[in-house]
């Protein structure tokens, strides 16, 4: 006798339970991996952003091999040192033009004004891309059309790329006294590296913390350890648009000596940071000018 067959299984479906685990499960994977991809997309824009201060700066090297002295800033339009106005250079060095009194670093009474090196905004300006020959460039987001607002080299986040540059004067007697001695033609050479003492205020001064003044000449307790240059080059960072810039990222364009270089801290408070500094030696910067026999 045939034995009866055994009755179909009825098929299951999912509960409602298994299902939320399920949608659960799907939705970390995928704001998982949307996570690793911003991660990678912000590390890139550090990476791609330090790279191009890197060649602005081998740029800068350059521009002295050739020229003799360091460029001067571009300039945005604000106004120069003196509190002059000034014109958006388009990328271009911008030089001071004034007639004042102790005005760019020397007064100059008789037109034409030369561009010997007094720079309109030495520590509150510009890559000058233009005139190292750096691109590709735009426009800053603030000067509105072209022609002036162009040739601006931009970061990943399209901020234009900074630029500061000591504007000291040498008091002599030895070598007699010189104005502008990095951005006057043959300054450097005049002066001669054996003669670039740091303690006389010749340098910008790259520290770990903001100082304590608006007007400072040297790092403040706890802010070093500190780097004397002749220049420096940075990155506004991603979070410059952001409100309420950190203590330190002002630091950084405040007009004065002092820049500020750290580690990163997150957006969002007072220490917010994530301006990318670097600065050229002027041990590297003599070293490649000797060797060049430019100086």
């Amino acid at each position: 006798m045939r034995p009866r067959s055994s009755p179909a299984p009825r098929a299951r479906g999912f509960t409602l339970t298994e299902l939320a685990v399920v949608v659960a499960i799907v939705a970390l994977l995928i704001g998982g991996t949307l996570m690793t991809l911003a991660a990678q997309n912000a590390a890139r824009e550090v990476s791609d952003t330090q790279r191009t201060l890197e060649t602005a700066r081998d740029a800068i090297v350059g521009f002295a091999l050739q020229n003799g002295r360091l460029p001067c800033p571009a300039s945005d339009g604000s106004p120069d040192v003196s509190g002059v106005a000034t014109v958006p250079s388009g990328g271009a060095e911008s030089f001071c033009t004034s007639d004042l009194p102790a005005a760019c670093g020397a007064h100059i009474t008789v037109p034409p004004y030369p561009a010997h090196g007094r720079c309109s905004n030495p520590r509150n300006g510009y890559l000058p891309a233009a005139s190292l020959g750096l691109g590709p460039t735009g426009s800053l987001p603030n000067l509105g059309p072209p022609p002036n607002n162009s040739g601006f080299l931009l970061d990943a986040w399209n901020n234009g790329i900074r630029y500061a540059v000591t504007d000291w004067n040498w008091p002599g007697p030895t070598p007699p006294a010189l104005n502008n001695v990095f951005t006057a033609s043959g300054g450097m050479k005049q002066v001669g590296f054996a003669q670039l003492d740091p303690t006389l205020n010749l340098f910008l001064r790259v520290c770990s913390a903001a100082g304590p003044t608006t007007v400072d000449l040297v790092c403040p307790p706890g802010g070093g350890p500190q780097f004397n240059t002749p220049a420096v080059i940075f990155s506004l960072g991603k979070n410059w648009a952001l409100p309420g810039p950190g203590t330190d990222e002002l630091e950084n364009i405040d007009g004065d000596w002092v820049f500020v270089s750290r580690p990163p801290s997150p957006s969002g408070s007072a220490a917010q940071f994530d301006d990318i500094v670097i600065w050229l030696s002027p041990n590297v910067l003599y070293n490649r000018l000797i060797a060049a026999g430019a100086i």
